[in-house]
């Protein structure tokens, strides 16, 4: 029972680092993509299944970055964007 308890930390460990390794290249590239004062107006707030979602501070920065949607997936080259008020 050991064995499995102590098995189970090191995968929990390893994905855990897998995820937190995903998210900094994730947010590395976005910072690349977006100005820096676009930057300053979103919040990273998750990557799963290839979906990115950021939250926005105002509904100015919204519908701007909006507009940069498509170019933004393809920079990224992941599935989807989702953006929203935060």
């Amino acid at each position: 029972m050991d064995n499995l308890s102590n098995t189970l930390k090191v995968l929990l460990k390893e994905i855990k680092q897998k995820n937190e390794k995903n998210q900094l290249d994730i947010r590395t590239k976005l910072n690349k993509v977006l100005t820096k004062k676009e930057s300053q107006h979103i919040k990273y707030i998750s990557f799963y299944k290839d979906t990115l979602r950021l939250g926005i501070d105002s509904s100015v920065w919204l519908y701007c970055l909006n507009q940069k949607k498509e170019i933004i997936i393809k920079k990224l080259k992941i599935k989807d964007l989702k953006l929203h008020l935060a």
